[in-house]
């Protein structure tokens, strides 16, 4: 795998810094929350097709089951027509999902005398996330390769000059943007969040080359 970084940034002024109470540890703890949001939606949103530096969702191109509903039988029947859609050898098979999802289906089961353990959900492991998109995803993880760091890296610099611009797809080895502010002459400190990562769908569909066979999702409403 090659090297990628996600990273998250933001501006302060010092004044915030200096005089607000505990507004640098708040804001890191934003920058750190971004990160994850955005590591959860990369991995996981089929719209995320890849490109400029960005690896492709594990659920990119993948099969998808169409959510019947939300009772019990609905849930049942749907599950299990997820995992009848993978094509791998489901040798280590995990779901991920919103908790609140979870939650959701641990109940609905629980109505119909269904037993669900507060980690797992049919024998297959769970996954739970906040921040991702909402929808159920069941991967065979011995079909993927993933690589991330041990740790996020937090960083905080007055002697920076950076784009003031949310848009901005700058890289170092081509960057042509808008006019960069100065954080020393605006008398201000840019805080930046910094994780490497990266992952590669290594076994895809015999009859769809591009269709990763240990992947299968479903968007739900609940």
């Amino acid at each position: 795998l090659t090297f990628a970084s996600l990273d998250a940034t933001a501006v302060v002024t010092k004044e915030a810094v200096r005089f607000g109470r505990d507004t640098e540890a708040t804001i890191l703890t934003l920058l750190t929350d971004a990160v994850v949001r955005k590591l959860d939606y990369s991995f996981l949103d089929p719209g995320n097709s890849g490109g400029s530096g960005e690896p492709a969702a594990v659920t990119s191109g993948a099969a998808a089951v169409t959510s019947s509903g939300s009772t019990a039988a609905n849930i049942i029947s749907d599950l299990a027509a997820m995992i009848s859609a993978l094509t791998s050898s489901g040798k280590s098979l995990v779901f991920t999902m919103p908790g609140l999802t979870f939650a959701t289906i641990c109940a609905k089961l629980a109505g119909v005398g269904a037993v669900v353990s507060g980690n797992s959900l049919f024998g297959v492991p769970v996954i739970l996330g906040a921040s991702g998109p909402r929808q159920i995803t069941l991967i065979d993880a011995s079909t993927l390769a993933y690589a991330q760091d041990d740790q996020a890296v937090l960083d905080a610099s007055d002697q920076a000059s950076v784009e003031m611009v949310d848009s901005s797809s700058q890289s170092a080895a081509s960057g042509t943007g808008a006019q960069a502010v100065s954080l020393w002459q605006t008398q201000a400190i840019g805080l930046k969040a910094s994780m490497a990562v990266n992952w590669e769908v290594l076994l895809h569909n015999l009859g769809s080359p591009s269709q990763p066979s240990g992947v299968v999702y479903m968007v739900v409403n609940y």
